[in-house]
């Protein structure tokens, strides 16, 4: 009688693994390598500025997905974005919602973050995928550390007062580059008396 019951709770359990392993099917790339490249040439970017400027009809094509992880979204949050972090791009739910619209606009931490997903999307599937670039004035161009042209002309100047004031030349002096020490001989000491 007891082992009828492990019997059953056995082939219960093994039908219901066969039952969600069936649910779950893998996903397919359908892009090849040479079609993936073509298409990381297309125009992909969509500014922000622009986008900005869309009629709400136009909008209403796109669904706005937010890739970043979901703190980072409720502190800074976009308007009609849907939160779907990246890890969870993949999954049935976000890939359902994704395809809920004809045009997929994604934003992430990053453009590198975004495009990344991109690709994901156009193997599994999704033709109009775009990137929501953010304004021009949210990025300000990068400034170099120091001014390093009025470093070298404030050395010259240095150079050349130094010059006039009659101080010498530096002398650059032969490199002298050091050899290995020659090994002492070891003294062997007499015992006395």
């Amino acid at each position: 009688m007891k082992n009828t019951g492990s019997i059953f709770l056995m082939v219960a359990w093994l039908v219901m693994l066969s039952i969600s392993c069936q649910e779950k099917q893998p996903l397919a790339f359908k892009l090849t390598p040479e079609e993936v490249l073509q298409k990381a040439t297309s125009d992909y970017l969509l500014s922000a500025e622009i986008f900005s400027r869309f009629t709400d009809e136009q909008k209403k094509a796109f669904i706005l997905a937010d890739l970043r992880p979901g703190a980072i979204a409720e502190q800074s949050p976009l308007a009609d974005a849907v939160n779907i972090p990246l890890a969870d791009l993949l999954d049935k739910t976000s890939l359902d919602l994704l395809r809920s619209k004809e045009k997929v606009l994604l934003f992430g931490e990053s453009v590198a973050q975004a495009n990344s997903a991109r690709f994901l999307l156009m193997q599994v599937g999704f033709e109009n995928v775009k990137i929501l670039s953010p304004a021009v004035n949210d990025n300000p161009p990068e400034t170099a550390r120091y001014d390093y042209a009025a470093v070298f002309a404030s050395a010259k100047e240095k150079h050349a007062k130094e010059l006039e004031a009659g101080k010498p030349k530096p002398v650059i002096k032969k490199v002298i580059t050091p050899q290995p020490k020659a090994k002492k001989k070891k003294v062997v000491e007499e015992e006395g008396c």
